[in-house]
This record gives structure tokens, C-alpha cells and sequence, in this order.
């Protein structure tokens, strides 16, 4: 008791502790991490768990340690000495922290060990372009509020953050820290600087949870969607099961609407072509398309499909996707139709249609279906139904589009996962 009162009895608290007011006091700073608390996406907000560790020298705070029964040190409150007035620059609550009920270690020879904690939130602009394989750089500005560097001179002790008593978080990494020393200067103080310490942490997310509840079950419905031209036209299922992986590629894109901060600025990889919208994308354009083969599916336009239709579907689709049946089936259609041809251009010489023996129509019903029988141009015993050859012709070419935009939509949904890959690859860095 004696030796704070005599040591506090014409103690001045706003004085800086130096005896020659032209002398700078030094102020070594560090910053030892506890854990990372959460980072607020949607408000840019980081916040951190730790403390400040902060020495310097007050050089009225010095005694003899024989005089006063060999003590060397002792501990004060930070409300009865001189403290260096420490603000964090880009704070998310308030600019000075209560820091009044953390008390100062004094030596006998002034030096002063002041370590203050508690849960540090800062503002931090956040790149969300590459969510959830994102890497943050975030820092908390340590700055002399009311002191300029001729005053006290604040500097960092360490070059990176403490890390002794730091406990993992689950869903972000630390890969780097870095403490540096700067100065500011002000417009309205051109001629004066500010000492600020910057303490900087590198951190990448862990993508295990977005991975296995967000872009794999999306991954997994994107390839469901290939059902749709498995479907038989018949089912009458196709364009309902579109729209429901249409309506679910919805509601994932509202989860990750929830995440990421209201801006224009960067739309995550999650919302971009490459995942979510590129599902989106590619199952709109499939539902388009098996609408167009339902169509065809059902007789068309109810006339014979246009030659460039038919010489695509059935020459050049077919064949590249080896397609037998429906080539052979244009094959016998072609055969049928010359023979009907020319079962109508045979006339006798008073005009009449030279009639077709009974066993040759029965023969040639037995070669090819009823259902593929070329219509007939001028004779009605040439004919067997040819609405339905129509209708069998359409979806015949309905079948050969179905099989090519399964191959297509295949191949268009085998970019994102190259890209997923390439990210994932991307994120295996060696981590704290």
C-alpha cells in the first residue's frame, strides 16, 4: 500500500511517462489468437477471441526494490496510470474497447505489461467470387487514437500473431498471419502521421460441409435429369420430373442467397453458370427439349416430317450415335414407298391402275409393320393406314432426339464437375 501511494501521489494519468517531454514513448504490441468466433458473410463482419499484450516504460513508475521489502513488481489499474489510448481503426461496435478491468503489471524499473482481451469484431471485405473454395484476408487496425508518432511510437513486437492457445475452427482454416507497422496520415493532419500496427489473418473455408450438403446433392439431381430422355413419351412424366429438379435447384439457390452479402459486386461460383445456375440453365433447356420431342412424339404437325428433318434424324444422327433401328427403319420406309410409287405410275392404256395381287399386299404387310406402310400418292390399295405411318415416323425421329440430347446434356454437365475438380484441388493447401 505504501509503495503505490507514494508512487501515484503526484501521478498526472494524461501525462505520457517520460520526464523529457521530447522523448517518444515505445510501445510494443502483439496479438495472441484464441479463436476464430465467426465471420458474418452477409455484413462483412470478422470476429476474433484473443488479447492484446502491450509494453512500454513509464518512467515515474520507478522504485527501489530494497525500500520497499524487495518488491519488484506490482499490479495497477489502468484508470490510475497512463495507458497508451488504443482504438481498433475498423471496428464493427465501438471504437475503444472496455479494456478498464484488465490491470497493468509495473516492474520496479517502470516497465508496464498491459494485457487486455475479450472478443475483437472488425469489418473485413470479403471476396466471394470463389465461395465456398474462398480465401479471406481480413485485418484489425491497432492505432494510437490520440497520439502522433512523435508522441508514442507504436510498433509490433512480432512479426505474426501468437498462436499458442489457438483452437480450430470447424469451418475455417488459417493459412497465414502477418503483423505489420504503418503510418497514416490524415488530410486534415498533412503534416503529422499516426503509428498504426495492421494485424492481418489469411484464412481459407473448409468446403466438406457445402460440398456434401449443397453441391453434391445438386451434382446428383443434374444427372437425374438425363432420366428425362430415358423416359418413354408415353410415361407422360417427362417435363413433370424436369420441373421438379428445376423447383429443388431453386431452393438450393435460396440457401446460398442466405450466405453471401447483398451485392452485385462478386455472385459466388455457387450462384455463377459453373454451378447452380449452370444447373438451372441446363435444366430449363432440357425441359424445352423434351417439350419439342412430346410434340413429335404425338404425330408432329400431322404432315410427313420436313426432309431436313428427316435426313438429319435419320442419316447424320443415327449414324453418328449408331443408331441401327432407326436407321433400318428408314431404310424399309424408303423401300416401301418407292414400291408404292411405282405400283401407282403402272397404268394400262385406258388409264386404269393395274391391280395388285392380294399376296403381295399381305407380303409386304408381313415385312413391315402396319404402322410403317408409306401412304399412297394415287391408288388407296397401296396404302396401309397412312396416318399411322405418319405418326410412327415422328416418333421415330422423336427417339433419335431423345438419345442425342441425352449424349448433348451429358456432355454439358460434365464442364461444372471438371471445374468442381480443379477448385478442389485449388483449396489442398497445408493449413493451421
Amino acid at each position: 500500500y505504501r509503495l503505490i501511494r507514494d508512487l501515484l501521489w503526484k501521478y498526472e494519468q494524461t501525462a505520457r511517462p517520460r520526464i523529457d517531454s521530447s522523448h517518444v514513448v515505445n510501445v510494443l504490441v502483439r496479438f495472441s489468437l484464441q479463436q476464430i468466433y465467426d465471420l458474418d458473410e452477409k455484413r462483412q463482419i470478422l470476429t476474433i477471441s484473443g488479447w492484446l499484450t502491450a509494453e512500454w516504460t513509464d518512467e515515474y513508475l520507478v522504485w527501489d526494490p530494497q525500500t520497499y521489502g524487495n518488491m519488484t513488481s506490482i499490479v495497477l489499474s489502468p484508470r490510475k496510470i497512463w495507458t497508451p489510448k488504443m482504438a481498433i481503426g475498423n471496428t464493427a461496435t465501438k471504437m475503444f474497447q472496455d479494456w478498464k478491468h484488465f490491470l497493468i503489471t509495473v516492474r520496479h524499473n517502470g516497465q508496464c505489461r498491459w494485457q487486455p482481451g475479450g472478443n475483437f469484431a472488425f469489418t473485413c471485405a470479403l471476396d466471394m467470387n470463389y465461395y465456398p473454395f474462398d480465401e479471406q484476408s481480413c485485418t484489425m487496425e491497432l492505432e494510437t487514437w490520440h497520439y502522433t508518432a512523435d508522441m508514442v511510437n507504436l510498433t509490433n513486437s512480432m512479426g505474426v500473431f501468437g498462436m499458442e492457445t489457438y483452437l480450430k475452427h470447424g469451418e475455417w482454416a488459417i493459412e497465414a498471419t502477418e503483423v505489420k507497422r504503418k503510418f497514416r496520415v490524415y488530410s486534415y493532419y498533412e503534416s503529422e502521421a499516426f503509428p498504426e500496427v495492421f494485424f492481418t489473418i489469411r484464412m481459407r473455408r473448409k468446403y466438406t460441409f457445402y460440398f456434401m450438403y449443397i453441391m453434391l446433392p445438386c451434382i446428383m439431381l443434374s444427372f437425374v435429369l438425363l432420366l428425362m430422355f430415358l423416359l418413354p413419351a408415353e410415361s407422360g412424366e417427362k417435363i413433370s420430373l424436369g420441373v421438379s429438379i428445376l423447383v429443388s435447384f431453386s431452393v438450393f439457390l435460396l440457401i446460398v442467397a442466405e450466405k453471401v452479402p447483398d451485392t452485385s459486386d462478386a455472385v459466388p461460383i455457387m450462384g455463377k453458370s459453373i454451378f447452380l445456375m449452370y444447373f438451372m440453365m441446363a435444366t430449363s433447356l432440357s425441359v424445352m427439349s423434351s417439350t419439342m420431342i412430346v410434340k413429335f412424339h404425338y404425330g408432329g404437325m400431322a404432315k410427313r416430317p420436313p426432309k431436313w428433318l428427316r435426313v438429319g434424324a435419320f442419316n447424320v444422327i443415327a449414324t453418328a450415335l449408331c443408331l441401327q433401328h432407326a436407321k433400318e427403319f428408314n431404310r424399309r420406309h424408303e423401300k416401301c414407298r418407292h414400291l408404292a410409287d411405282g405400283e401407282c405410275k403402272e397404268k394400262t392404256t385406258n388409264g386404269d391402275v393395274m391391280p395388285q395381287s392380294d399376296s403381295m399386299t399381305a407380303a409386304l404387310s408381313r415385312t413391315l409393320s402396319l404402322e410403317y406402310m408409306a401412304p399412297a400418292s394415287c391408288n388407296p390399295k397401296c396404302s396401309l393406314r397412312g396416318s399411322d405411318f405418319l405418326n410412327a415416323e415422328w416418333k421415330k425421329i422423336s427417339e433419335v432426339l431423345d438419345r442425342l440430347f441425352f449424349w448433348l446434356f451429358f456432355l454439358f454437365l460434365l464442364i461444372p464437375l471438371a471445374s468442381l475438380v480443379s477448385f478442389i484441388n485449388r483449396s489442398k493447401v497445408e493449413t493451421i
